[in-house]
């Protein structure tokens, strides 16, 4: 099912490197999703969080430059490629293949997906919307405390053909009916995006 999508961020690796459109995200975005991640963690130290659909690990580059708190940081992704390179780059955090991920018995302060779902992985857009619920509630189970997802939006004017849009209502219907009530919509950061976050109720304040 990732062989595709493995070949497409492994082509663009090869031909821009360690940058934000071997990821296809404009560096720009990249930026303004990070930060809107940050203003959701709790401002205290030795946080785990997790990564997931790390790619190159940029987040956790900006991280470091922004977040003033000491915390543990996993990457996971389905490409070998990003997981080496990010191996050898960051060698004091830890990298993780998804597969091996998810037969992991740990669970995580705060997991976030960035741009994790912004491709198609199945083309029929119903099918699609299915695996992404599964992979929500999969990690959804290995988090402890909150979980954020980044999408693009279905109130665009345009959809690339195998980017993969997220009706807002469906995923927030998917959160209280399966995961969690304590939830929160984040459409500021950019027009055409918005990110949902779910908290465990142990989480509430």
């Amino acid at each position: 099912m990732f062989d595709e999508i493995n070949v497409s961020y492994s082509k663009a690796f090869e031909k821009f490197g360690d940058t934000s459109s071997s990821v296809m995200i404009p560096k720009n975005n990249q930026y303004l999703r990070f930060d809107s991640v940050i203003s959701f963690l709790p401002k205290k130290n030795h946080l785990k969080i997790i990564d997931y659909g790390c790619g190159l690990a940029h987040f956790y580059e900006h991280l470091i430059a922004n977040w003033p708190y000491e915390f543990e940081y996993i990457g996971v992704d389905i490409n070998k490629e990003f997981l080496d390179h990010n191996k050898t780059k960051y060698k004091e955090a830890t990298f993780v293949e998804r597969d091996k991920f998810l037969l992991m018995k740990n669970k995580f302060d705060f997991v976030v997906c960035i741009g994790t779902f912004n491709l198609k992985y199945k083309k029929n857009n119903f099918e699609n919307q299915q695996f992404v619920f599964q992979e929500i509630q999969k990690i959804w189970d290995k988090t402890q405390k909150s979980l954020y997802v980044n999408f693009m939006s279905t109130v665009v004017d345009f959809q690339q053909e195998n980017a993969y849009h997220q009706d807002v209502g469906s995923i927030y219907k998917f959160f209280c009916a399966r995961l969690t009530r304590n939830v929160v919509i984040d459409s500021t950061y950019l027009p055409y995006e918005f990110s949902i976050v779910g908290n465990r109720k142990e989480n509430q304040k």
